[in-house]
Formats: structure tokens, C-alpha cells, sequence
């Protein structure tokens, strides 16, 4: 049973590489399809298998205009609800780029898994997500047969989730207790004492304050590397809208230098409705739940419904 990974840039190989090295210890099949030339690079120096996307003979006006027949082959119905967190995401507004990059992409997951097969029935584990890599790989896992595992992280630390076949949200099962366990209320009391939360380890950079990431001397110089793979190597770049990135982190800068300052103490509130934001044009927002992708919108909404329970003196009041 091969086991086929994806990755769609550098720091999510370097991920992958450990783990494969420590799956093919314990003699497990295991190949690679990547979407990222410097990866692929990368996973060729480590002897693993790799799979990449190839060269097309025609152009991307030729290739889209055979997206809706292949969308719809697939199963991916309605097509362009799939490729809106693409859009959002990088702000993409040429469609028949988009369109051409997901046929393009799942030609290459059909090629992977059609290698692979001769070996046995393929298994396909990927880390969740909207781009085009991703769902092209998923819907030629899904037309063929084959399992596809979506792994995310889980609130709890040391836990993480994996869901087959969907991009679904992971549910609770219907038999699972309405009381929190003593050991669920210790990991909470914990964790609120700390104030630690669930990042992955290959993900923490993403989740520094906005002054660190621009200033900082390590993306600085990725930021040279990419620009220099993309304009004079030619190198595919699954995350290759360098500009729309160097863009929204200046954004990110401006509006925390704004805001500082404007914060007020938890202690002076009173009461108050707290509502955590999510990760912008995640794959949670823009593919499972488009219609909360508007989050500042959403706050107004629960804001004013919240005044609205405050002044009925908590009954029910009707959301508009």
C-alpha cells in the first residue's frame, strides 16, 4: 500500500522529509508529490520518490478551456466555489491562469497515483487546504477510488485531527459525553495558566507579531531567494504571488502600529462577548464556511444581536 504526501513549499518539506525518512524505517512505501521545485530539489537530495508537475506543449488559455469538462468528471461541482480560496488567498483575478493551473495540477496527481498503483492501491495523506495543488490531488484520489487523509491540528496539544474523503469540519460522535472529563478540565485549567496554545512547530513562524515578520533577517532573506527562483531560475512556486505576500505583511505592519495602544483591559470590561478570530482566507472560512469569510461583518452581527439579548434582559432575540 504506497502512501502518497504533497507539499506545496519549502518549510512544509523539510516537515515531510523527517517524516518520511522515519516511515521508511519502518518499511513504508512512501512517495512525494510537489508542487515547489526548490522541494522537489530538496526530497531528490533525500533519495525519496518524487512526483512534480510537468511541462505543458500548449498554453493556459488552451488548457482551461478544458476545466469545466474535467471539473465536472471529477466531481468538483460547483467548480468555482473550489477555487474561491485560491482567489481570495492571493487575490487572483485571472480566471483561466486558475483554471489552467488546476488541470495542470491534477494531470500530475493522476500520473502520481497512477505510478504508484502498480505497487498496490495508493493511499493519499495531505495537510488541509483550499489551494489548487491540494483539491486537484484530492479530486483525482476521490475519481479513482482512493482514500485521501486531511490532517489538521487539534486544540489539544500532542493531538491532531485526520479526516477521510471530505474537506468537512471534524465532528464529535453522536455517542460522545455532554460533561468535559476531569482530564479535559485539567488540560483546560492548564492551559489557561500557561496561556499556551496549539501551534505546529513548522507553522510558528505565521503566528509572530507583524513587526517580526517583516523585520525579520530569516524572511528577508527567503524573500530574496524566492524572488531570485521565480524572475531569474524560473523555478514553479506553489506560493508564487510574492508581491500579494510582501503587500498583505506591510498591511499587517501598518495596521498594528495603528491599533497599538487602542487595546483595553480585560479587567475594565464588564461583561463582554468574546469572539476569537480565525486564521483570514483559511480553507475553514473560505471552503467550509464562505458565509462567515467576512469576519468583520460577523463581529457586527454578534455585536449588535448581543445588545439586542443585553436590552430584553437576556430573552431570546431574533439575529439581523
Amino acid at each position: 500500500m504506497p502512501l502518497l504526501l504533497t507539499t506545496l513549499a519549502e518549510y512544509q518539506t523539510r516537515f515531510w522529509i523527517v517524516v518520511a525518512r522515519a516511515l521508511a524505517a519502518r518499511g513504508v512505501d512512501l512517495a512525494v508529490l510537489s508542487f515547489d521545485d526548490r522541494s522537489s530539489e530538496l526530497l531528490r537530495a533525500a533519495g525519496i520518490e518524487t512526483f512534480t508537475v510537468g511541462t505543458d506543449p500548449i498554453g493556459e488559455a488552451e488548457i482551461a478551456a478544458s476545466f469545466a469538462a474535467v471539473a465536472t468528471r471529477v466531481g468538483m461541482v460547483p467548480a468555482e466555489h473550489w477555487l474561491a480560496h485560491e482567489r481570495v488567498a492571493f487575490g487572483i483575478r485571472d480566471g483561466v491562469r486558475l483554471r489552467a493551473a488546476f488541470v495542470r495540477k491534477l494531470g500530475a496527481a493522476e500520473a502520481a497515483l497512477g505510478a504508484l498503483a502498480v505497487r498496490g492501491t495508493p493511499v493519499v495523506v495531505q495537510e488541509l487546504g483550499g489551494f489548487t495543488s491540494v483539491l486537484a490531488t484530492y479530486f483525482a484520489a476521490r475519481d479513482r477510488g482512493v482514500d485521501n487523509w486531511f490532517i489538521e491540528p487539534s486544540f489539544f496539544r500532542g493531538r491532531f485531527f485526520l479526516t477521510a474523503n471530505s474537506f468537512g469540519a471534524p465532528r464529535p460522535p453522536a455517542h460522545a459525553p455532554r460533561a468535559a472529563s476531569p482530564e479535559v478540565e485539567r488540560y483546560l485549567d492548564t492551559t489557561i495558566e500557561a496561556g499556551a496554545i496549539v501551534v505546529p512547530a513548522k507553522d510558528r513562524h505565521h503566528y509572530t507579531a507583524a513587526a517580526g515578520k517583516v523585520l525579520n533577517r530569516g524572511n528577508l532573506r527567503r524573500l530574496a531567494e524566492k524572488l531570485r527562483d521565480k524572475h531569474l531560475l524560473g523555478k514553479r512556486q506553489e506560493f508564487g504571488h510574492i508581491g500579494v505576500h510582501v503587500a498583505q505583511h506591510l498591511r499587517m505592519l501598518r495596521n498594528s502600529r495603528r491599533l497599538a495602544g487602542s487595546t483595553t483591559p480585560l479587567a475594565s470590561l464588564g461583561r463582554f462577548v468574546y469572539f476569537p478570530f480565525h486564521v483570514p482566507a483559511d480553507a475553514a472560512l473560505t471552503l467550509r464556511a464562505p458565509a462567515f469569510l467576512d469576519q468583520i461583518a460577523l463581529v457586527d452581527l454578534i455585536a449588535r444581536s448581543a445588545a439586542k439579548l443585553l436590552v430584553s434582559g437576556g430573552r431570546s432575540a431574533t439575529w439581523s
